[in-house]
């Protein structure tokens, strides 16, 4: 994902291991609320757990303040989950990675959470197996007043990072 001059883009490889599997049946990008969406990488069933709570934590701020949750807000719902089943024994720690990203009254915002709860606000960021190719590209060619289209080609380029 990475954040461009109107906006932030989000794209998502998805591996396909068999012919006989439908693509379209990944899923890997999660709108969270109107403003707000999720990509996951690691262990999809926890990813649709966070993204379930992320999402009644969106209805909620709607429901008692009339008003749509900030990014930054809903992160760190998700972060504090993830970061409780780190300390707990009897408890696993969740084993997806997420970035969450949307616009709102604070303008542009883009994070990452890790399965430890740790987390952090990027302007470009990838996750899952070839991380650090893709972050190579997005330190390289990303710059704070990128266009979309040239969004769109750096998300290509670190696509491809991950064939």
């Amino acid at each position: 994902a990475c954040k461009y001059n109107n906006g932030i883009i989000f794209g998502t490889y998805k591996k396909v291991n068999s012919k006989l599997l439908i693509p379209d049946s990944i899923e890997k990008i999660f709108p969270v609320d109107d403003h707000i969406v999720a990509v996951s990488a690691g262990l999809v069933g926890d990813a649709r757990r966070l993204i379930g709570i992320a999402r009644q934590k969106a209805q909620d701020n709607r429901m008692y303040y009339s008003e749509a949750i900030s990014v930054e807000s809903i992160t760190k719902e998700v972060y504090n989950v993830k970061q409780v089943f780190t300390q707990y024994a009897g408890m696993r720690p969740f084993g997806s990675s997420l970035i969450i990203g949307g616009v709102d009254t604070t303008g542009k915002r883009l994070f990452e959470t890790e399965p430890s709860g740790a987390l952090a606000e990027y302007n470009a960021v990838a996750i899952g197996k070839n991380r650090d190719k893709a972050m190579g590209i997005f330190e390289k060619l990303w710059k704070s007043n990128i266009s979309k289209d040239s969004a769109v080609k750096m998300m290509v380029k670190a696509a491809k990072s991950f064939l």
